[in-house]
């Protein structure tokens, strides 16, 4: 984000909405947006919230809005809007929303870290979008823009030579969940707990034992080790370098995670589900 406001209250600017406005990151994106001289709608499902909320920064406007009521985002968005959902797990609530953006021509982006919603995304709605002028920008957040970014710069700088790419995420310093993930990423990292990880190998998307192995990269002069999680570089990646073999991507945000339970025990989570209910249910009250 640039030091100096970007000045979107301009009459071309076009209109944001943030969906879920009144939610801990819905909150952070409406800061962030009118820091930069923007003037965004704030939606969501309480009137009574929306508007303290709108409070706060000058009266801006409100809109009703569920994402479980499709007719109620069709009638919150119109051509050439900017829609910006906070509304996770993405995998329970994200797809009525991005197919309302998709077909009333409105750009959107999220903050999912749901590689198989994206996966759904890409594959469902990629044709509407086309045709409507839509713009869908998921999963731009720490996860996964940076490692995409970093990844495409790595692939430009082999000149096509690259093979394999392993892309690892780390905090600076060790991340407490129930203090630095919002109550909808602690929800979706419970979730996953059933999801295989969705990699690109032998030169095609494939899935695997969520954290079935782990990989050791170099960070700050430290080795640091990250269990296999996928993300959407994956799917995204290939494009840029039809030779590429393998884009795998790790993460490492819990560094006694592997210790704790082991790569392999938690790899088993994904594809037996008595595991995975019973795992979920201990890692419950993680989720808030």
């Amino acid at each position: 984000m640039t030091d100096s406001p970007l000045h979107l209250d301009h009459a071309d600017a076009p209109r944001i909405i943030v969906l879920g406005a009144t939610g801990y990151a819905g909150s952070l994106v409406v800061d962030a947006l009118v820091a930069q001289g923007a003037r965004p709608v704030l939606a969501g499902r309480n009137r009574d919230s929306l508007q303290h909320a709108a409070k706060r920064h000058d009266g801006l406007e409100v809109a009703v809005a569920d994402a479980g009521d499709p007719a109620s985002l069709r009638a919150l968005v119109t051509e050439g809007d900017v829609l910006v959902s906070t509304v996770g797990p993405f995998e329970r609530y994200g797809r009525p929303v991005a197919r309302a953006a998709a077909e009333r021509g409105a750009h959107y982006v999220d903050s999912t870290g749901e590689v198989g919603f994206v996966k759904d995304l890409k594959a469902g709605l990629d044709p509407t979008a086309r045709r409507t002028g839509a713009t869908l920008l998921p999963a731009l957040g720490f996860d996964y823009a940076p490692g995409m970014l970093a990844g495409g710069l790595a692939l430009a700088e082999a000149d096509g030579r690259a093979r394999s790419l392993q892309i690892g995420y780390f905090a600076d310093g060790e991340l407490d969940p129930r203090v630095d993930l919002s109550h909808g990423t602690r929800q979706t990292m419970v979730d996953a707990l059933t999801e295989r990880a969705i990699t690109w190998r032998g030169g095609r998307l494939a899935t695997t034992g969520l954290a079935s192995r782990s990989a050791v990269f170099r960070v700050d002069g430290q080795d640091r080790r990250g269990v296999l999680f996928g993300g959407t570089e994956s799917l995204f990646l290939p494009r840029m370098q039809p030779g590429l073999d393998e884009v795998e991507v790790f993460n490492g945000w819990f560094p006694a995670l592997p210790t704790q339970i082991g790569a392999a025990a938690l790899g088993a989570v994904g594809w037996l589900p008595g595991v995975a209910r019973g795992v979920q249910a201990l890692l419950r009250p993680l989720a808030g």
